[in-house]
């Protein structure tokens, strides 16, 4: 393939999954309402974050300003096609639910109107959101933050243990066992990046 082709193909792969993200997440229906400058407002900022919107994961590409108009979101910069920088009031976000799947606290907010999509935030965006909603909204979420269980690093050692060690077996299966090959704990190493991932995704 020649290497213009291939770029205008990978042009056009990058701008249909941009718009569909944009789209499915519900990003850019925010964005006609509640589009935000395009220079961050003052404030504390959470970078390189992690969250979800409308089931749509955004894994450690978006920064958030804890401004005192409200949320300011933006991705990083080779993610925002379709993804205009957001500025959500506080009065416009609404505190859903909190659960610790595996561990890990996973916060639900609504953002915007009553149909706005649902944010799934960690525990340092949770925080950062969450102790500056307005009332009753900050009062429900420290509520839940109170009566929630801690999160168990324990358990996420084992689960990524556990995890990266079947990973290594097929791994190591797979490559065969020929005479001079490492021995099995070398490729238990992906379990020290399945258990990194895990700690980098709880922002």
């Amino acid at each position: 393939m020649p290497l213009a082709v291939f770029f205008v193909f990978f042009a056009g792969l990058w701008t249909a999954i941009s718009f569909f993200i944009a789209w499915q997440s519900g990003w850019s229906e925010l964005g006609r309402t509640r589009r935000g400058p395009g220079d961050a407002p003052p404030g504390e900022r959470l970078r390189w974050a992690s969250a979800a919107m409308d089931g749509v994961a955004f894994r450690s590409c978006l920064n958030f300003v804890a401004a005192g108009s409200g949320l300011y979101m933006r991705p990083a910069l080779p993610f925002r096609l379709f993804l205009p920088p957001l500025l959500i009031p506080w009065s416009d976000i609404r505190f859903l639910s909190l659960g610790s799947p595996l561990g890990l606290r996973r916060v639900k907010f609504r953002l915007g109107a009553t149909e706005g999509p649902v944010l799934v935030a960690g525990r340092g965006l949770s925080e950062l959101i969450g102790t500056r909603l307005v009332e009753p909204q900050r009062s429900a979420y420290e509520a839940a933050a109170r009566a929630a269980p801690p999160a168990s690093r324990r358990r996420l050692a084992v689960l990524g243990l556990i995890v990266g060690t079947i990973a290594s077996g097929i791994f190591y299966t797979l490559a065969g066992r020929e005479p001079g090959a490492p021995p099995l704990p070398i490729f238990l190493f992906p379990a020290v990046l399945i258990f990194a991932a895990f700690q980098l995704a709880d922002r």
